[in-house]
């Protein structure tokens, strides 16, 4: 058995607090001073990925102005890439609506579709984890 040094872990905790902490001031003050810098940010599609839903929530490299973000135009994404983004679409859009109807039916399969979840007897451990430790707030 290895045995590690749980002091590095903590010292690359704290260099991502500082990194998290720097880019959202980057960001910031691009959008505050109209600095127009690039940055990796989640912004609705509309049309930056040419194949992808134009409602869809997208991550993509963007001018950040004192206007907003002006997503970077990717064009169509390759078919694996799609069929992936495709599938994490469908499970975020179930989810959504699991939390609106009050579906456990729609929960699982959101659960099940999501590519961190290895099978269905996963997503349901998951699920049913998640609902007992938030019971007061499942309808």
């Amino acid at each position: 058995m290895l045995n590690y040094s749980t002091k590095p872990i903590a010292h690359l905790n704290n260099v991502i607090k500082i990194k998290s902490f720097s880019y959202i001031v980057d960001v910031a003050c691009s959008l505050a001073f109209d600095l127009r810098q690039r940055h990796l940010v989640i912004v609705e599609n509309k049309g930056a990925i040419a194949n992808l839903p134009y409602d869809a929530m997208v991550e993509v490299p963007a001018y950040i102005t004192a206007n907003g973000p002006e997503p970077v135009r990717m064009g169509n994404v390759p078919t694996f890439h799609h069929a992936l983004l495709e599938q994490q679409l469908a499970s975020e859009q179930l989810l959504v609506e699991a939390t609106l109807e009050g579906s456990y039916e729609k929960a699982l399969q959101a659960f099940t579709l999501n590519r961190t979840v290895p099978t269905m007897q996963h997503a349901k451990a998951i699920l049913d984890e998640m609902i007992a430790a938030n019971q007061e707030y499942w309808p």
